[in-house]
């Protein structure tokens, strides 16, 4: 057995390794993990190549689903964002301005429904009640809030899955939110897609219920997006 005062720097040599590493950091489900932002985002983009929104092209998939021993999942969505990506040479720099229009989102369609493996049929009584509450001021308060904000002014991660910090304003309350995000250039044109999960509750909404609880819409809800923008027109 070697004596303790051979053992002992060894030792010291460790534990100091050991504390300089720390735990690695682990990240947490996309979008769950919604906080206040720690500081504004920039107002004006790097210099970098510009993207205009197409809305007609680019669309928002919103799932809810029950809680409660009633109640429906439903698809929200539609052809409702605008804005624009700035993609300077270094990726890691983008900054993105995004709208979506609380009026223009639409509830239910078939086809949205079909992709989620959903039954397609909804009545028109309950797809202008989710449309109403969803409207409602106790969920998005679209008379007050007629938009969704989405800004970011960073990424990580290679194109093809970058990790983007969101500045996510909902209702009326800001989150940073991470997002995974799929950036594809080809010539003048940019795909981003992704998905990811909030909880409504982190944005101050208090998810919808009604009759005791026993109709409850669960508090995480699943948003897809599949955005198509084009370097044409003024930058």
């Amino acid at each position: 057995m070697k004596p303790v005062s051979t053992l002992l720097p060894f030792l010291i040599l460790v534990l100091l390794l050991t504390a300089c590493q720390g735990p690695p950091r682990q990240p947490g489900e996309p979008g769950l993990d919604a906080r206040p932002p720690a500081s504004p985002l920039p107002e004006t983009p790097p210099p970098g190549q510009w993207f205009q929104v197409d809305g007609t092209r680019s669309e928002i998939r919103i799932i809810t689903y029950p809680e409660g021993r009633l109640g429906h999942t439903h698809v929200i969505g539609g052809q409702a964002l605008s804005g624009e990506f700035v993609i300077p040479e270094n990726h890691h720099d983008l900054w993105l301005s995004l709208v979506i229009r609380v009026d223009a989102l639409a509830v239910d369609e078939p086809a949205w429904r079909t992709d989620e493996g959903l039954d397609p049929d909804m009545t028109e009584r309950a797809i202008s009640g989710t449309r109403e509450n969803m409207r409602s001021p106790r969920v998005l308060n679209a008379r007050e809030f007629p938009v969704i904000r989405i800004r970011a002014a960073e990424a990580s991660g290679p194109p093809w899955q970058s990790d983007v910090p969101a500045h996510i304003t909902l209702a009326g309350e800001t989150r940073e939110v991470m997002v995974p995000v799929s950036l594809h250039r080809s010539g003048p044109a940019l795909e981003a897609t992704g998905r990811f999960r909030i909880r409504q509750t982190s944005f101050g909404i208090e998810p919808f219920s009604a009759l005791g609880g026993v109709l409850r819409v669960a508090d995480e809800v699943l948003i897809r997006f599949r955005i198509h923008a084009r370097t044409d027109g003024p930058p």
